[in-house]
């Protein structure tokens, strides 16, 4: 009592939450679509001292579902129950994401410290440090979890996944090294440090990416606990290095040449086995079809190949060769590949390259795809290079300092023999003006003669619209007396204040009318500054399972909820709702934030929009389906103090229609009918409008 300076009920109140917090059964269950994934909250749960008989980690996956590309989802949860042996009763909530559940497993344990509740102690930055923990663990599972468990092997391929990883080691390389601290947040490990190091190891590993400096300083302290290496075992984070890779291809590929004729390489070796008559030889390194063309120059009927190597994210990779004077129009070739939405053929890099087809950038033709084992990459071919006046196609095998020849039906036949079915198309010859932008087949513009006008058609008249003198468009065309409706319309878009949009029921706020806003937010903000609000903004968006978790609440909004449920060309997999109010969105943070009476009040304030869909007669101003508000949420200790604070926020209400609108209001309680859904009591301000008597 003396230490906590307090009285001897407070110490009391103390020692009964204790007893209870002792004899109430807590358990959880951690689940995960890939159970590897949850390898990091089991370390986790064992460095912050959870026993084994109060959480446990599920084998079998829960079911998958796939998200908008098509690709598996990835869900990790843990269910917690807590049964009072007082009551009987249990109680049950779920954290979800590998963020939701680290931070449950920690705060299950404060005095740990690995959530940062020590690291700030004495210096008043508990708050910061908690934050900087979740920022880190947030932004690396992000980036992580798919290609450290849910890719599959062919997807974890992919360059762009292999980059997203190389930049986080980047950045959590230049973090390290500017703070010049040994962990993530500061001088001690935190959960950042445990969960990031694990995700980060399975990542590079699968990724075959090689660490360094302050990156593989801090997985090694971490993997290398006791502890940890208990649970997750020996990680190997040391991976043969991409240009020892490459340059064992390049050696397998290099072609042997003697007296400047190629005797053999991987492409003649082929071409011998499947009995294909050709002629291999070496001449200048030529990276580019001009200069080729300049260094090899050819008899007629026969030509080089053009070939270009393009890549898009959805629709996969492509090989295209056509005759050297062929025109390549990206945008004309999604649409002759008959690719389905949207199309952004891009040139892939040289890894892309290397990895796909075993060349470097310049060495690529026709006979390279015989190293596409993975089949996963689309040739397409010209079908003027199969035309009755080509005598012979030349291109290189695997290398850019020589050419392979031989006679079309021979490319057919080696292509049959490699198992690869082209896809044949006609490309136009590239015209002088060709850009690459529109297709090759555009008619040539034809050009005046100079100092020549071209002839214009003879414009008609336009009538103006008849007014009377005096007259001008700015003038109200309608009375209030006679036709409200039509007078509030005029009135509100002739001020300047509304504009109305192609979207019933959502309307521009021009300057003036959004001006008016601004001086409400002005004057209230500072007002509740008074009463210790603080401002904050939450996301727009909530998921389906936490809106119906408060079904009373969310009863009275059903109607009006807008769903999103589309992304692109693909169905979510879960959809998502537009929030009609945010009390399930901010609850549950406060839920995590309030962990002890230590931590109230809490009093947040948002200025933003919410969306309310389904109703009759929009009105600007007055009814539409998205409109700017505020809101207030705070969360006390007794209802005594909850209830000073409604009646705070009432006359600050009725003060913003009366002294700034000059709007007379009644303060006062909403009926049981009209109360807000889901709540105890609704307060109000109401307005008499004696035009419509309501």
């Amino acid at each position: 009592a003396k230490e906590f300076k307090c009285g001897n009920w407070q110490l009391l109140y103390l020692l009964s939450v204790s007893f209870f917090i002792i004899m109430t059964a807590i358990t959880r269950t951690v689940s995960s679509t890939h159970p590897s994934s949850t390898a990091a909250l089991q370390a986790l749960a064992s460095l912050v001292g959870l026993e084994s008989s109060s959480i446990t980690f599920a084998k079998e996956p829960l079911a998958k579902s796939a998200n908008n590309d098509g690709e598996e989802a990835f869900t990790v949860e843990m269910k917690v129950t807590a049964h009072s042996p007082f009551s009987g009763t249990s109680t049950e909530y779920t954290a979800n994401g590998l963020l939701g559940c680290a931070r449950a497993i920690c705060k299950a344990v404060p005095e740990s410290g690995l959530w940062g509740q020590l690291l700030g102690l004495g210096l008043g930055s508990g708050n910061v440090q908690e934050s900087l923990v979740e920022s880190w663990i947030e932004t690396a599972t992000s980036t992580l979890i798919f290609p450290a468990y849910a890719a599959s092997d062919e997807r974890v391929k992919d360059v762009l996944i292999k980059e997203q990883v190389e930049l986080l080691v980047a950045s959590i390389e230049k973090h390290l090294t500017d703070s010049s601290k040994p962990f993530l947040v500061g001088d001690s490990v935190s959960a950042a440090d445990i969960v990031i190091s694990v995700l980060l190891a399975d990542a590079i590993i699968r990724c075959k990416i090689t660490i360094s400096g302050q990156v593989e300083r801090l997985l090694e302290t971490i993997l290398n606990n006791a502890e940890v290496e208990k649970i997750i075992g020996k990680k190997d984070i040391k991976p043969p290095s991409a240009a020892d890779d490459v340059t064992e291809k390049v050696k397998e590929l290099s072609v042997s040449v003697t007296d400047g004729n190629v005797v053999s390489n991987a492409v003649t070796e082929k071409l011998k086995e499947l009995g294909i008559a050709h002629d291999t030889y070496s001449h200048t390194l030529s990276v580019k079809v001009e200069e080729l063309l300049a260094n090899v120059p050819l008899p007629e009927g026969e030509t080089h190949t053009k070939n270009v190597f393009l890549k898009d994210k959805k629709h996969g990779i492509f090989l295209i060769s056509v005759k050297a004077d062929s025109d390549i129009n990206t945008k004309a070739l999604g649409k002759a590949l008959n690719l389905k939405g949207k199309v952004n053929l891009r040139l892939a890099n040289e890894e892309i390259l290397m990895s796909s087809l075993g060349v470097k950038t310049g060495c690529v033709g026709p006979l390279s795809i015989m190293n596409n084992t993975a089949k996963d990459v689309t040739l397409v071919l010209d079908e003027r290079l199969f035309a009755g006046d080509v005598k012979k196609i030349h291109s290189h095998p695997l290398t850019n300092d020589a050419s392979t020849s031989m006679v079309p039906s021979e490319l057919t036949r080696f292509l049959t023999g490699v198992g690869v079915e082209p896809v044949m198309l006609p490309f136009e010859v590239k015209s002088d003006d060709a850009d690459g932008k529109e297709p090759a087949t555009r008619p040539a513009a034809t050009k005046e003669p100079k100092g020549q006008k071209k002839p214009q058609a003879p414009q008609e008249k336009k009538e103006k619209k008849a007014s009377k003198k005096g007259e001008t468009l700015l003038a109200l065309q309608h009375k209030k007396s006679e036709d409200f409706a039509s007078w509030y319309s005029n009135v509100i878009t002739l001020s300047e204040m509304i504009a109305y949009y192609d979207i019933s029921g959502c309307y521009i706020l021009r300057p003036w009318s959004y001006k008016m806003w601004e001086l409400v937010q002005n004057w209230f903000n500072i007002e509740i500054e008074k009463l210790e609000v603080e401002n904050s903004y939450f996301p727009l968006f909530v998921s389906k399972d936490r809106l119906e978790k408060e079904k009373d609440h969310v009863e009275g909004f059903a109607p009006e909820v807008a769903w999103v449920t589309r992304s692109g060309d693909g169905e979510l997999a879960n959809h998502i709702a537009v929030r009609p109010t945010s009390e399930t969105i901010m609850y549950p943070a406060f839920s995590d934030w309030i962990q002890s009476h230590r931590d109230l009040p809490l009093k947040l304030n948002q200025w933003s929009n919410v969306v309310r869909w389904e109703f009759k007669n929009p009105t600007p101003f007055l009814r539409s389906r998205e409109f700017l508000w505020q809101e207030g949420h705070t969360a006390h200790a007794t209802y005594e103090d909850s209830q000073v604070m409604v009646m705070h926020a009432l006359e600050l209400y009725r003060r913003v229609y009366e002294e700034l609108l000059a709007v007379p209001v009644v303060p006062g309680y909403k009926t049981e009918e009209e109360k807000f859904a889901g709540g105890h009591q609704t307060t109000t301000v109401e307005a008499y409008i004696a035009g419509s008597g309501r």
